[in-house]
């Protein structure tokens, strides 16, 4: 809080993901991955010395594809990077993107 203004902001998104792995027997697999979906963002301002108050809503679209690479410790356990290039685009602007280094694991679900 500065000068007496107070911000709060909320997003919610929605962004299911689609991958392909190539196929192999081996624990070391290479993947595609595509994503796309929607971002609700509301924000609101509070006064302070000016007295003005400001709110706004925006909805965006979201996407991203990229290729990737899994360690498969155990059949449901993988190490993964994924390198991915990301857009996003909204009611107030043209859009931007990015390129993103992802780094992690992932738990998988037994199929039956």
């Amino acid at each position: 809080m500065a000068d007496g203004i107070t911000n709060r902001a909320l997003s919610v998104g929605v962004l299911p993901w689609l991958r392909y792995y190539l196929p192999s027997e081996s624990k070391h697999r290479l993947f595609g991955e595509l994503s796309a979906g929607g971002v609700l963002t509301s924000s609101h301002a509070d006064g302070g010395i000016s007295g003005i108050n400001y709110s706004s809503t925006d909805v965006s679209f979201a996407g991203s594809a990229g290729l990737g690479y899994s360690y498969f410790i155990t059949p449901a356990v993988g190490l993964e990077g994924l390198l991915a290039y990301q857009r996003i685009s909204g009611n107030h602007d043209s859009g931007s993107g990015a390129l993103s280094l992802n780094l992690g694991f992932r738990i998988y679900l037994p199929r039956n």
